[in-house]
């Protein structure tokens, strides 16, 4: 399967060491690569670096950079793209998402490892809490932290199949109707 995973993580001033959020804005990419690298291994895919993007930057920019990525892939043979968040919100990357595989036709996929492990946890914990908590499962080993990664890798994991599967299943894909 040619394909690239590209995460966008959310960097910015909340994100900062504080007594209430003990981690830096290292420690949060930190969790957005183990998502990255686990769920590029379940669908065989090469992982690009994750990228940091604050939320002061206008979407235009994402998009903009998404297309780069997304040309630059195709022109070296691949046929599919995951975009990966990891903290946001980013709206721009669903509409990248839906306007690489309407415009362009390379298939495209969009996922969100925090809110499938938020699915998971099924207590009322905020993404922020579950990032948390994957943070001090990476550091100390949390077993809470453990649980909710794993979860959401598994649930990202077989959405994107399903995602691929059904792009796949078109026949005679374009991106179009």
């Amino acid at each position: 399967m040619f394909s690239g995973a590209l995460t966008i993580d959310e960097i910015n001033e909340k994100n900062q060491t504080t007594a209430y959020f003990p981690f830096s804005s290292n420690d949060c990419v930190c969790v957005a690569r183990a998502f990255a690298e686990r769920i590029a291994d379940g669908i065989d895919a090469f992982m690009l670096p994750v990228q940091p993007f604050g939320e002061m930057l206008p979407g235009d920019l994402l998009f903009e950079a998404g297309l780069d990525v997304a040309e630059d892939l195709k022109r070296q043979g691949f046929t599919r793209l995951v975009l990966q968040q990891s903290g946001g919100p980013f709206p721009a990357l669903y509409h990248l998402c839906r306007h690489l595989n309407a415009i362009t036709g390379f298939k495209t996929a969009y996922v969100d490892p925090l809110r499938r492990a938020a699915d998971e946890a099924q207590n009322g914990l905020t993404e922020r809490e579950i990032k948390i908590s994957i943070e001090k499962y990476l550091r100390d080993d949390d077993e809470n932290g453990r649980r909710l990664l794993e979860a959401g890798i598994e649930r990202s994991v077989a959405h994107l199949k399903n995602v691929f599967g059904f792009l796949d299943s078109i026949v005679n894909y374009t991106g179009g109707r």
